[in-house]
């Protein structure tokens, strides 16, 4: 089963995202500040995680990394007002991506 990460799960295009990916058959972890009360399928895990905040995204990479190995699909819907990093493992090699919304 393919995995797909969809940031900003919890309402709007990132809930819509993550329900499609679900009916397609993909294992779905979504994450967001509300989350964990978004109306969304039994079959999306939800991953509390504010992107504001490196260490809840850094904490949310690496459960998708432990819990379903990688990923197939990045779906990045979360709106932010405020520049981020956030760090990836790309071929090996970390690499620090700096997003300014």
């Amino acid at each position: 089963m393919q995995t797909a990460l969809v940031t900003g799960g919890s309402r709007g295009v990132g809930r819509g995202a993550a329900i499609g990916l679900a009916e397609a058959g993909f294992r779905v972890l979504a994450t967001g500040r509300t989350v964990a009360t978004a109306n969304l399928p039994d079959s999306v895990e939800r991953l509390a995680c504010d992107h504001r905040r490196d260490d809840d995204t850094a904490a949310a990479l690496a459960r998708v990394e432990h819990d379903a190995g990688g990923l197939d699909v990045l779906v990045r819907r979360h709106g932010m007002t405020v520049a981020a990093r956030i760090n990836c493992q790309v071929a090996g090699q970390r690499h620090g991506l700096a997003l300014a919304i």
